[in-house]
């Protein structure tokens, strides 16, 4: 194995929360490769903080890796002096996605455009996340 994968730094959960819980003075964010682990840590970060007593306290800026990269690029994009592009909505994409099959060889035979952008941008998506 390789001897940088064991040099990296561990951190408990009770740490991370304990850093979490300092709210946003502490400027900490935890990144989840998904939708699922990151509302399953924010439901553990909150029963946390209730066990501990609290009867309030800041949410947990925990956030699965796409919504971590939307932010990173809001962040860039309404920075000072930016030069990125915008984003594309979810329509946006499914619009563009319908109209690069249709003007494909075989989209015009095709009874379901809608579904088949949809799956492809499903599909596009899955690939790109294991990149």
């Amino acid at each position: 194995m390789d001897a940088s994968i064991l040099d990296f730094p561990h951190a408990s959960l009770s740490d991370i929360f304990a850093n979490l819980a300092a709210g946003p003075e502490a400027d900490v964010t935890v990144v989840t490769p998904n939708r699922r682990l990151a509302a399953a840590l924010k439901r553990k970060f909150d029963v946390t903080q209730a066990s501990l007593g609290r009867l309030t306290w800041t949410s947990a800026d925990i956030l699965p890796m796409a919504a971590f990269m939307e932010r990173v690029y809001e962040n860039a994009f309404y920075g000072v002096q930016s030069s990125l592009p915008a984003l594309l909505t979810s329509f946006q994409e499914q619009v563009l996605w319908e109209d690069v099959i249709m003007r494909s060889e075989s989209g015009a035979a095709l009874l379901a455009v809608a579904g088949t952008a949809r799956l492809a941008r499903e599909a596009w998506e899955i690939i790109h996340a294991w990149e």
